[in-house]
């Protein structure tokens, strides 16, 4: 038995069911490969149970993989990793896959297919490259205006497009005012975070140049592959009205496009939730109030009010924009009467508006 046979066979007598890291099992646990007739060349089970009398090795990897839960500390580092993000001012959007997704499938691979999988932890992610690569060609593509088209060599970049995107392809290139940081999985979102999934090839002799034309009769050859499930945490940082911008593209651009691999059927569809709407704050709801009622006294009021008002400015809380503008409408409404300069309430307003008067 050669040096990769005896590896195989010790590998085959490792029990890795219980692996936390569905990559390394993917990458390192294929116990056999198929000869050309399609017979494994595998040795007898082992304690895995990888591979299944009568199951190709690969298929029977990709679903054992696919069985495997993330670590337990991986929901751990996801919080951490989203308390950074906070910090930073990142803007956090979850996005559910609607059906499958698989972004890395023609990679590098001991199974001829792939997946984009966290290099620690071994949960699927979208490359945040991936993502904005996705929303500047949806915007190019889809988005009316000539500021959102790329650089070509008939037109030159639009200025939306290289503000938000960035440009390395002229003579002066430029970062993007957005940055797209890697989306990951969010924990518990799917009782397992891939799944197994195939596709036929039907003329396999026609593509690899054996045969001169496809033929009916031919002999579909099935691959194996691993696609993700649940959701992933999508997170972009820079201007506030940017990033809402590269999240209205990214939020068409998933639905319509796809982000991945074999979007033309259907993969890699991803339903973006809706941007948390921040309940209005109390004091500026008053502050609001206030405003409009100042402004609708009528001049004979003024007088007898407007310090009642003016009270009511000073209880509301320091640091908050409506209170400024309540200062404003009472300085504006007692031009209409002269004796509200004197008021020591007034005085007080002037101050809070000017501190250097």
């Amino acid at each position: 038995m050669g040096e990769i046979g005896a590896r195989r066979a010790a590998l085959n007598n490792v029990a890795w069911r219980d692996c936390a890291h569905p990559g390394l099992g993917f990458e390192r646990f294929l116990l056999a490969q198929l000869t050309d007739k399609g017979d494994a060349k595998a040795p007898d089970v082992g304690k895995s149970g990888a591979v299944q009398p009568g199951e190709p090795p690969r298929t029977a990897l990709v679903k054992a993989v696919a069985g495997l839960r993330p670590a337990s500390l991986y929901a751990a580092w996801y919080a951490r990793w989203k308390h950074h993000l906070s910090v930073f001012g990142a803007q956090m959007r979850e996005a559910e896959v609607v059906g499958r997704l698989v972004v890395g499938l023609g990679a590098d691979s001991v199974s001829e297919t792939a997946i984009s999988l966290h290099r620690t932890y071994g949960v699927p992610v979208i490359p945040g490259s991936a993502l904005k690569g996705l929303a500047a060609a949806y915007a190019h593509r889809y988005v009316e205006e000539t500021a959102w088209r790329k650089l070509t060599p008939r037109c030159p970049q639009g200025s939306a497009h290289r503000t938000l995107f960035g440009s390395a392809q002229d003579t002066d290139p430029e970062a993007g005012y957005v940055i797209f940081f890697d989306a990951l999985w969010v924990p518990g979102s799917a009782e397992h975070p891939l799944a197994a999934d195939v596709m036929a090839v039907h003329h396999a002799d026609y593509y690899q140049g054996r045969a001169d034309w496809p033929a009916d009769w031919d002999s579909p050859t099935v691959v194996p592959f691993l696609t993700a499930t649940g959701k992933f945490l999508l997170a972009l940082a820079g201007p506030p009205d940017w990033v809402d911008a590269a999240f209205d593209l990214l939020d068409a651009a998933l639905a319509k496009l796809g982000v991945g691999a074999k979007t033309a059927a259907g993969y890699g569809r991803l339903r973006l939730e809706a941007k948390a709407v921040l309940p209005p704050d109390p004091s500026e709801v008053e502050a609001d109030q206030l405003v409009a009622q100042i402004k609708g006294l009528r001049s004979n009021e003024v007088a007898a009010r407007l310090g009642d008002f003016a009270k009511r400015w000073q209880n509301l809380p320091d640091g908050v924009p409506g209170k400024r503008r309540v200062a404003e409408a009472i300085v504006d409404q007692s031009r209409v009467w002269k004796g509200a300069k004197d008021k020591p309430w007034f005085q007080e307003v002037k101050r809070y508006l000017d501190p250097t008067e």
